[in-house]
């Protein structure tokens, strides 16, 4: 066999590969949507890093930014409190939130940025991406179990469930979800109680 053949192989095997890792993904998103709904999820709050949780979630989510060629930029105070949340779902939140921030970033720009402040009693945490927004008539249903925009199916890959688990799942750690969108920008901020 020539080295067309072989190239050929290799990329018959990438598809594969991507195929079966967009499945695995597709079968975790379910189970823990079920695992949510049946109060399966053990919660346990305790003071925890912010920045941590999010340094843990940009490692599991770095090859994904770097096929997508998005650059990703941390701006957080170095004094920044610990939160009560669970370490391993708030990781999880993040892990979700910067997937969607990726996926959804400009194609030109290609940048989705993390923020993070106190705000009296919370600490705030924004994922900004700078995509085309979320149109106002969509917005109501982001949080929706399955929902997906109309203008996402073909364009990219998803179950739907990403922001259903987000906002659960910081609903039972006891902290708040919110975004605002407008064309060229998207927040996606989670909220949670400093730890005293």
């Amino acid at each position: 066999a020539g080295s067309g053949a072989v190239k050929e192989e290799q990329k018959i095997f990438d598809i594969i590969k991507q195929s079966n890792e967009r499945l695995i993904l597709l079968v975790e998103d379910i189970l823990e949507a079920a695992r949510i709904e049946g109060q399966v999820v053990q919660i346990e709050t305790t003071p925890t890093s912010v920045p941590r949780a999010v340094e843990e979630a940009l490692g599991e989510l770095a090859s994904e930014a770097e096929a997508r060629g998005v650059s990703v930029e941390t701006m957080m105070p170095s004094d920044l409190p610990t939160v009560m949340a669970d370490a391993v779902r708030l990781k999880e939140v993040f892990i979700n939130l910067l997937s969607n921030a990726v996926k959804y970033s400009n194609e030109r720009t290609r940048r989705v940025r993390i923020t993070a402040h106190r705000e009296g009693n919370e600490v705030i945490v924004g994922v900004v991406n700078d995509g085309a927004g979320i149109k106002p008539e969509d917005q109501p249903h982001v949080f929706e179990k399955f929902w997906r925009a109309r203008d996402t199916f073909a364009s990219q890959q998803g179950t739907g469930l990403g922001l259903f688990i987000v906002k659960e799942l910081v609903s039972r750690m006891a902290g708040r979800v919110f975004f605002t969108s407008r064309s060229g920008e998207t927040v996606f901020s989670v909220a949670f109680r400093v730890a005293s």
